[in-house]
């Protein structure tokens, strides 16, 4: 399931896996936003075939406001589990 996760020092780490991706561009939104800086976003694909397929981050988050990620599926839709780092 999605989540969030605040760590010492103001760190903000947030995780989820979607399902519902189709190929193309997905949208996850985040568990909270990111009140400060956003970092970082990964993907991470579970792929169902050989393929060589990709994941990977078009956009980041605007701080303090709807908090979403998008990123670009190459391949035919495989799930994906996600992260993202900030503050």
């Amino acid at each position: 399931t999605n989540g969030a996760s605040y760590l010492p020092g103001g760190l903000i780490i947030q995780w989820g896996y979607n399902t519902t991706a189709s190929g193309g561009v997905v949208t996850v939104t985040l568990p909270i936003p990111f009140p400060k800086a956003f970092f970082s976003a990964t993907a991470t694909m579970k792929r169902n075939s050989s393929n060589s397929d990709s994941i990977y981050v078009v956009t980041a988050p605007i701080v303090a406001a709807t908090p979403t990620l998008q990123f670009r599926d190459t391949s035919s839709g495989n799930p994906f589990f996600w992260y993202a780092i900030g503050n």
